[in-house]
């Protein structure tokens, strides 16, 4: 991306506005505040999770 482009897109205020729409829906219908978010079988997982971790909370899913 050239820095004419990445300005321009900085400059988009459609665009912005577009970004601004879907973080407000998804605060709104499933209240994410933060990113990572996660949603495991049902359940918000906020934050960083290691891949060990991620791997206990998928495993047993996994299992069947």
């Amino acid at each position: 991306m050239s820095q004419k482009t990445f300005d321009a897109c900085l400059q988009n205020d459609d665009l912005r506005d577009k970004v601004y729409k879907v973080h407000d829906r998804a605060a709104e219908k499933f209240g994410l505040t933060s990113t990572p978010t996660f949603f495991i079988n049902g359940k918000k997982k906020t934050g960083e999770i290691t891949p060990d971790a991620l791997a206990k909370l998928l495993d047993p899913l996994l299992k069947g």
